[in-house]
């Protein structure tokens, strides 16, 4: 009889799944969004109650309460997260609270915003993609600070990724968004958590189908990446079709949708809140945008 494995996660979730299943034939895996979870909580508990292992995010296993939480059967993967490659992207929210997307997708530009809330031109806007506002915006030294706390990250959860990291990174960008990691780094990850739960995965390295590939990408600025040792450009995925946007296209596209938004309604997401400070003490203040 195949072990149970049950996965609860963001939007990793599909490519664990799959990555544990063909790295661990022996394995029965199954699982869902978070989202998923919250929503149907009686449905949760009772494919918990089935499961032999469990795979969840932090967070999960904080909602189960002090004695499922500390259940032997749970390992906790975090979510795979890293902005060294696009240091520029943000979220942006309405006063309820509530996230804003554009017909690009939920992810913002911070320069981009933050000119447009300035009464910035598009055209001002534009001429702001450059490399010494990149630098006033702290972006360059991004990717050490993201890196050191990725690692951290796994490690604080018995993972170690840093082998892993290092080949993700020879082969130039592995991140769509700064949370949509390309399938190759997935499966690595999948190899690791079936490691933590006692399974001895196939030294297989061709990964499933990637679904966050039809998702949003987000660019690698040129200058950014050529920091990081790779190449870039400024080409915008829109999310769920094929249509890319170049940098005018995105600019012009997020000025059309913050204009239709009520006056004074939005502001970035509070994990961004210091960026948006920098724009305007560093870029607007000293660099006189």
């Amino acid at each position: 009889m195949k072990t149970k494995i049950l996965v609860v996660s963001s939007c990793a979730t599909p490519a664990l799944i799959n990555g544990l299943q063909l790295l661990c034939p022996g394995l029965d895996v199954r699982g869902y969004y978070i989202r998923q979870a919250n929503k149907e909580p009686d449905k949760f508990r009772a494919d918990m109650a089935e499961s032999d292992r469990l795979v969840f995010l932090p967070d999960v296993k904080g909602q189960l309460g002090p004695d499922a939480a500390a259940d032997p059967r749970i390992v906790t993967v975090p979510t795979f997260h890293f902005c060294g490659y696009h240091p520029d992207t943000c979220y942006i929210e309405n006063p309820a609270g509530q996230q804003l997307h554009s017909s690009y997708s939920p992810y913002q530009s911070a320069i981009c915003f933050g000119a447009y809330q300035a009464g910035l031109s598009v055209e001002d806007t534009l001429a702001l993609y450059r490399g010494d506002v990149y630098e006033a915006m702290d972006y360059h030294g991004e990717w050490d600070r993201q890196k050191a706390l990725f690692l951290k990250s796994f490690r604080n959860h018995g993972m170690d990724l840093s082998d892993a990291f290092l080949s993700w990174v020879r082969g130039g960008c592995f991140m769509y968004t700064f949370n949509h990691p390309k399938a190759h780094c997935l499966l690595d990850l999948a190899a690791e958590v079936a490691r933590r739960l006692g399974e001895t995965p196939l030294p297989f390295s061709t990964p499933p189908q990637d679904a966050l590939a039809d998702g949003p990408v987000f660019p690698c600025y040129p200058e950014i990446a050529e920091a990081c040792g790779t190449h870039g450009d400024y080409l915008f995925k829109c999310g769920g079709r094929n249509e890319v946007l170049t940098l005018p296209q995105f600019v012009r596209l997020s000025f059309e949708y913050y204009d239709k938004q009520p006056a004074g309604s939005m502001r970035m997401t509070k994990a961004f809140e210091a960026k948006h400070a920098r724009f305007k003490n560093a870029v607007l203040g000293r660099l006189g945008a």
